[in-house]
């Protein structure tokens, strides 16, 4: 009975999946390369910007500071691209790496006015709730410990109006891949000109994750995605496992 059961309910979201893949927004799958990295310095390392129609706003830029000093290695952002090796990392990833002893931040912005360097530029808005559809944001995260204690995931939304709104999550074994839009407060999400997300290691260090996509959602995707890609999850955290060990 618990098969049948289980497999009536996997029936229902695939069901509902074809809807919802189609109010889906992608912001990035990673599938373009990009590094950022800082040597133990305690100084924020060299910012690149990637410019490609691919990306949300056309632009993607990342930053990163190691926050640590001393020591050996470093803090390091990658995207890993498609056909883009990191070490062990799958491609088409966000790979965030601290060395041992190591702690460090890292932010990714998209917004066509990093280009421009101006507000109110002629940037189009994007409407992430695709009519109304789309509810949260997804985050298809690479687990590389059972315990993120310590470090932390912050989302910054802001819209036509230049309103901004921040979410911070802890990255403990208790963090959610879905995060509501109404966490965000006075944020028009039909309008919404940039984005980012920021890594904080905070104390934890040798921190060591990473993102395979983000996008936002409607309802019947979340629960989905969750059935459908829990056994990829643990497949891509073991290849992660073995890159921190070599």
């Amino acid at each position: 009975m618990k098969i049948l059961k289980l497999s009536a309910v996997m029936g229902a979201a695939m069901l509902a999946a074809p809807t919802a893949m189609a109010s889906s927004i992608l912001i990035d799958g990673f599938t373009i390369f990009q590094e950022a990295a800082d040597l133990p310095t305690a100084t924020a390392g060299s910012p690149t910007l990637v410019v490609n129609a691919g990306l949300f706003g056309g632009s993607r830029f990342f930053s990163v500071q190691n926050t640590s000093g001393g020591g050996s290695g470093g803090t390091e952002l990658v995207s890993t691209g498609n056909g883009q090796a990191f070490q062990q990392t799958p491609e088409n990833t966000l790979v965030f790496t601290n060395d041992t002893s190591q702690t460090g931040v890292a932010t990714v912005i998209y917004d066509g006015r990093t280009i421009l360097n101006q507000v109110g530029s002629t940037f189009a808005a994007t409407d992430l709730t695709n009519g109304g559809v789309n509810t949260k944001f997804f985050f298809d995260l690479v687990e590389d410990t059972p315990n993120f204690v310590g470090a932390s995931f912050t989302t910054t939304v802001t819209d036509e109006n230049n309103n901004s709104s921040t979410f911070v999550e802890q990255l403990d074994p208790g963090f959610s891949e879905f995060t509501e839009f109404s966490n965000f407060g006075g944020i028009d999400f039909t309008k919404v000109t940039s984005l980012a997300f920021t890594f904080d290691t905070n104390a934890l260090a040798g921190f060591d994750g990473g993102i395979s996509s983000i996008s936002v959602v409607p309802l019947p995707l979340s629960a989905f995605l969750l059935l459908g890609g829990l056994g990829g999850l643990v497949g891509v955290s073991t290849v992660s496992k073995r890159r921190r060990r070599a």
